[in-house]
């Protein structure tokens, strides 16, 4: 059976603001975050700047010391805050690979990948050494780089420098913060392959810190989606995109058209009657238990389906605009003065003006809760206001996916 190999309890980071010696205000970075991550996970806190994702990550690292809280590696206690421990980030089982590579530049590439050897913590036998150093550089195809200055080097070049020399120290986890956000956009492509291939190979834990979805999507076992220090979600990326807790996850991780609405029936996952902005909806497979009326329904725009004729949750929509990307078409629609966004494949024989049908396939759309309403989506209760302007969630803490 698989272990825990990070877990972090009610780990909370608070700065505080000072005037003439007083606490005027405090800001809290983080808040009573809970995650458990497996051995050998790839694991990734995905968010916005400043939603605290990199402050959990450096407080896992021991760059920051937490407020309060509880963090373990490998079954081992690194921080607590009722015992007042703190193991320094040298004696714990971690390497980290950082945005800036922070690499010397007056070394060559050897010569950075032996240097936390040599003079780190964990010193190994100089045999050893050269071991370390040469099975690293062959498994990130580095070997005929070696002898180079690293400011020789391209910037896809430096940040395998960078992350061989964190695996040269064999750590049990592997903490990234953003490593691949300096690259262009195919090196970035190439090196998410190969980051995922290498640790997944060596089995080591990833804890990796991103502000880009795709980047999220393509490379987790599982995601963390974390808004203002809290996490909103967690789950497989299949699960996190394709059933998402809230508007913000939802309008975060893709696109996804929000219609406000009224309930018809009395929530189920067998079948759920919504009076929408659009006409009435009939929803199925929805986990969403709530006590209000008022909801908002969700679909994304490639969800939304060209239909022929009237029919089950089907509306008659005015195209307004349309903008070709090669593998898909994006439609700007106008359904009884709401904006409606449809994103298909092959679908080019419309133009503006032209009047059309669509359909939203029951099980596709997500229900969610109102303005102002207390709703439950398996799991326990939590508040959610929505924002009438941007009709984005600020939700309370959540740990599960549907």
């Amino acid at each position: 059976m698989t272990q825990n190999m990070i877990e972090i309890e009610n780990l909370t980071k608070s700065f505080f603001l000072r005037k003439r010696g007083k606490i005027t205000r405090q800001v809290d970075a983080m808040k009573d975050v809970n995650l458990s991550i497996k051995e050998g996970e790839f694991f990734v806190l995905l968010g916005a700047s400043g939603s605290g994702k990199t402050t959990t990550l450096r407080c896992v690292a021991g760059l920051e010391t937490a407020t309060s809280g509880n963090i373990r590696i490998n079954n081992t206690s690194v921080y607590s805050s009722s015992s007042r421990q703190d193991v320094p980030p040298q004696q714990r089982p971690i390497a980290m690979v950082f945005q800036s590579y922070a690499l010397w530049p007056h070394l060559d590439v050897r010569g950075n990948i032996e240097f936390a050897l040599r003079k780190g913590a964990r010193r190994p036998d100089p045999k050893v050494i050269k071991s370390r150093v040469d099975e690293v550089l062959q498994l990130l195809n580095l070997q005929e780089q070696e002898q180079r200055p690293v400011a020789q080097l391209s910037g896809g070049q430096q940040q395998r420098v960078a992350l061989a020399r964190a695996l040269a120290l064999e750590p049990r986890v592997l903490l990234m913060d953003e490593p691949l956000s300096n690259l262009d956009m195919k090196l970035r492509a190439k090196l998410r392959v190969d980051l995922k291939r290498i640790t997944s190979s060596l089995g080591i834990t990833t804890l990796y810190v991103t502000h880009d979805q795709s980047e999220a999507l393509a490379m987790a076992d599982r995601v963390a989606v974390m808004d203002q220090g809290r996490v909103i979600q967690v789950g497989t990326p299949t699960e996190i995109y394709g059933r998402p807790n809230s508007t913000f996850v939802g309008q975060f991780l893709g696109e996804m058209n929000v219609i406000q609405g009224e309930l018809l029936t009395p929530p189920s996952k067998e079948s759920t009657l919504v009076q929408s902005s659009l006409g009435p909806v009939e929803v199925t497979g929805s986990s969403y238990q709530g006590d209000d009326r008022e909801i908002v329904i969700g679909i994304r725009p490639e969800d939304v389906r060209p239909a022929t004729e009237a029919g089950k949750n089907t509306c008659r929509a005015t195209v307004k605009a349309r903008s070709y990307l090669g593998d898909c078409t994006v439609w700007d629609l106008d359904v009884s003065g709401v904006k409606v966004t449809a994103k298909w494949h092959g679908v080019a024989s419309f133009s503006e003006g032209d009047e059309i049908w669509i359909s939203l396939p029951p099980e596709l759309v997500h229900i969610f809760p109102g303005e102002g309403t207390t709703a439950r989506i398996d799991g326990p209760k939590r508040s959610m206001t929505i924002d009438s302007q941007s009709e984005i969630a600020t939700p309370t803490p959540i740990s599960s996916a549907f």
